[in-house]
């Protein structure tokens, strides 16, 4: 996206927490680590890097193990599809979603029976849909 290259990373710390990251040209991103998620919450983001409205979201967690599906509503109504990685070394699992946040309205989490807007955790961060 705009020519960066972005790298979702897991690892476990010196001190034995389990992190997330997203890597950016190479640059080591800013880690949340030992994120805590429920059947409630489905997911946990970590970080959104940008001016709201302005420049690449990136937004990046854990997933709780009952979410099968992980979107983005774009204003114009388009919705794209997620990728959530299970990382075997932890047994977790993260996810990136990397978007012009002036075009971003919303990310679902989705389990059977429910989902679950970020909105609620970044809403500063999302554009209203027009």
């Amino acid at each position: 996206m705009d020519g960066r290259t972005f790298s979702l990373v897991c690892y476990q710390d010196t001190a034995g927490s389990r992190c997330v990251a997203v890597d950016q040209d190479g640059q080591p991103g800013s880690p949340v680590c030992d994120v805590k998620v429920t059947d409630r919450d489905l997911v946990s983001a970590g970080l959104a890097m940008t001016t709201r409205g302005h420049g690449i979201a990136v937004i990046y967690g854990r997933a709780h193990d009952s979410v099968t599906t992980l979107y983005a509503m774009m204003k114009d109504g388009q919705r794209v599809d997620w990728t959530v990685y299970d990382d075997p070394g932890s047994g977790q699992r993260y996810f990136a979603i990397i978007a012009d946040s002036a075009l971003l309205a919303d990310i679902i989490a989705a389990a059977p029976g429910r989902q679950v807007s970020l909105q609620r955790y970044f809403g500063m961060w999302f554009s209203r849909a027009s």
